[in-house]
């Protein structure tokens, strides 16, 4: 399974409710994207990105994550909608 499918399956699985807006940059062919999911609320970015990243450490060779991951941002529904609006 190519490794973006897995980061997927696993998100989802890990994080019921998820939006994943993930991909593969066209230029580096690396790993990147936007993590959006209620259950973010409360938190601040630092214990979301360990949480997404904790799941994956979990899941992942992190050899295969650390040299194929560029970044994920976490964001709660709310405040990916004023990202996007601008």
């Amino acid at each position: 399974m190519e490794l973006e499918q897995k980061i997927r399956n696993i998100l989802e699985r890990s994080l019921p409710g998820v939006r994943l807006e993930i991909g593969r940059d066209k230029n580096t062919e690396l790993i990147g994207g936007d993590v959006i999911w209620e259950g973010f609320k409360g938190y601040q970015s630092l214990k979301r990105q360990n949480r997404v990243y904790r799941i994956l450490r979990q899941n992942i060779n992190p050899a295969d994550a650390q040299k194929n991951i560029s970044y994920l941002f976490t964001y709660t529904p709310e405040e990916y909608q004023e990202y996007i609006e601008g």
